[in-house]
């Protein structure tokens, strides 16, 4: 039978604990005591056995009656008790153990204050990153900083900080100079990124005159090339005036920017060579003429390198988000050719590789022509307020095109009559799809598979007992990938880890964004004046992909053929094709 397991056996050594004063019997064992003139009684050493303590006798005022002291003497009062709880901190009982001691009443806890100030995020922006979150806090917050602050506030508030840099002179040559490069590098990074932020009269000054600043220092060379390359050819236009912080309000009146600039040394030293009230309206207005004669140079520009092609009869390789634009422009739906049966040939003759490569060529272009900015505020203004944003129409042709590619798919499969030929083309899109999952294009992938799920090609029964067993399992997996399950898990898993490069799924991105926008406040604390950092991390899931996505280019030959047969065929409409579709048996 088994035995009972014996508790392990205890050391003989006896343990020591702390033991509890008991101060209701006292007895003093001790073998001299001398009592002074003043009552206090001083004890040789002695003995205490047991839970003793001393006794306590007639005290008299002596400044070094403390609390403290009367505590541990057993002589406060209810009011001494009072008082010395006001004064001193809470303390705890021997007794309670440190992990169950709690918090509350601890009195070095500070209150967490909720969001930041913006010159905490400035802070941030400018000092070294620590982590990998610090790494990607400058591309959320140059993109997203136009919630809750304007360029020229952004401004003055990085050239203090270099300003601040430069004055320590404790630090020494190597340090500060990394400090300062740091910080141009940033100013580099925004420029080159969202050059529309120098756009404003004032600010585009005030740059200008920093660049020639620090035109002078050999380590700042090629940030000033790049920099004054920038402001010449690309600082064209603000398009994000009225969807969020602007310098527009500022400009209207010059002496008005003074307000936001910090008043510091370099302020007044700008202040001091600036130009004077009479000659500063002619600044400005010549400013506005050298934007716009920039303006039309950079289109002449543009048209040309997209006239002239490179060499091997390709196309020229697109430089700029302005060469996107010009060439999604072209991508154009027209009606020029009926769905007929030559046309159903003439799509079954060209390869499956041809149409995968031209949908994936055309969604990139697109997707490129596409800013980050252009996302968030799509989803961020309404319907009056985005018919004011020019740069808003890409993201408009983007939604046009997939729409439009799901609908040629639907068309072109219900073509035919008998089902035999309606399955050959069902499965050519099904092989498609496969194709497009296989180079990362999701967003191709979408719309050919909307167009195949389509309500009016799901009634096809013949045309679907008609398809291979194999093409069937494989769009089957391709169902799974871009299903909703678990809110798009699946796709979510293979977009991360998706090679470069790779076309997200434009769609569900913007719903993203749209979630991360509505569901939390820009500002928050007691006052509505601190900015609620996190809501932007979360934008910072979704753009910061996006971002890595724009970096790699997809390269692939131009298909004119391919091309024709998916912009230039006449698509019905969906009443008609449900009206076609109801009444044609299969």
């Amino acid at each position: 039978m088994p035995t009972a397991i014996l508790p392990p056996q205890m050391s003989s050594r006896t343990i020591p604990t702390r033991q509890k004063v008991d101060t209701d019997a006292i007895q003093v064992f001790q073998e001299k005591a001398d009592v002074s003139t003043t009552g206090q009684t001083r004890l040789s050493q002695g003995q205490l056995e047991g839970n003793t303590t001393t006794i306590a006798t007639p005290q008299t005022d002596d400044e070094n009656d403390t609390p403290e002291r009367k505590r541990s003497e057993g002589l406060l009062s209810n009011l001494d008790v009072e008082d010395s709880e006001i004064d001193s901190p809470p303390r705890y009982s021997d007794d309670i153990p440190i992990l169950q001691r709690s918090d509350d009443i601890t009195p070095d806890r500070h209150v967490k204050v909720s969001g930041f100030t913006f010159d905490e995020l400035v802070d941030r922006l400018v000092s070294q990153p620590m982590s990998k979150a610090d790494a990607n806090f400058m591309d959320i917050f140059l993109c997203m900083y136009r919630k809750f602050a304007s360029p020229g506030m952004l401004l003055s508030a990085i050239l203090s900080r270099l300003e601040k840099s430069a004055d320590e002179k404790g630090q020494h040559f190597l340090t500060r100079t990394t400090v300062q490069l740091r910080i141009i590098a940033i100013l580099t990074k925004w420029i080159s990124q969202y050059p529309g932020d120098f756009a404003a009269p004032t600010t585009n000054q005030r740059f200008s005159a920093f660049v020639e600043q620090i035109s002078n220092e050999p380590a700042f060379n090629y940030a000033v090339q790049e920099m004054r390359s920038m402001l010449r050819f690309h600082v064209v236009e603000d398009d994000d005036t009225r969807w969020a912080k602007s310098d527009l309000e500022a400009d209207s009146d010059v002496e008005e920017t003074n307000e936001l600039v910090p008043v510091t040394s370099s302020t007044r030293s700008s202040r001091s060579t600036a130009p004077s009230k009479n000659t500063s309206n002619v600044s400005l207005a010549d400013e506005k003429n050298a934007r716009r004669d920039r303006r039309h140079s950079e289109t002449v520009s543009v048209s040309s390198s997209e006239a002239a092609p490179a060499a091997g009869g390709q196309p020229s390789a697109f430089q700029t988000v302005r060469d996107y634009e010009t060439e999604a422009a072209t991508f154009v739906p027209s009606r020029k050719h009926l769905l007929t049966k030559l046309l159903y040939h003439n799509c079954m003759e060209i390869s499956d590789d041809d149409f995968a490569d031209e949908i994936t060529r055309m969604d990139w272009i697109m997707f490129s022509s596409v800013r980050v900015r252009d996302l968030v505020r799509d989803v961020s203004l309404s319907a009056k307020q985005k018919a004011k944003c020019k740069s808003l129409v890409n993201v408009t042709r983007a939604i046009n095109h997939f729409n439009h590619v799901a609908w040629w798919v639907t068309n072109l499969i219900l073509l035919r009559d008998k089902a035999k030929h309606r399955a050959q083309i069902l499965e050519k899109f099904m092989r498609i799809a496969w194709k497009l999952r296989q180079m990362n294009n999701y967003n191709g992938l979408a719309a050919v598979m909307a167009g195949i799920q389509n309500t009016a090609v799901g009634r096809l029964a013949q045309t679907q007992a008609l398809i291979s067993d194999e093409c069937r399992k494989q769009f089957m997996r391709l169902e799974i990938l871009m299903g909703l399950q678990r809110s798009h898990f699946a796709y979510r898993l293979a977009w991360q880890n998706s090679t470069l490069p790779r076309i997200p799924y434009v769609p569900l991105s913007r719903r993203d964004l749209a979630s991360a926008d509505e569901g939390s406040k820009t500002f928050v604390g007691p006052k509505g004046d601190r900015i609620n950092w996190s809501k932007f991390e979360v934008f910072g899931g979704v753009i910061l992909p996006i971002m890595k996505s724009h970096s790699t280019p997809v390269n692939l030959e131009k298909h004119d053929n391919a091309r024709e047969i998916i912009l230039d065929c006449f698509i019905s409409a969906d009443e008609d094709i449900r009206r076609y579709t109801t009444e044609v048996h299969h």
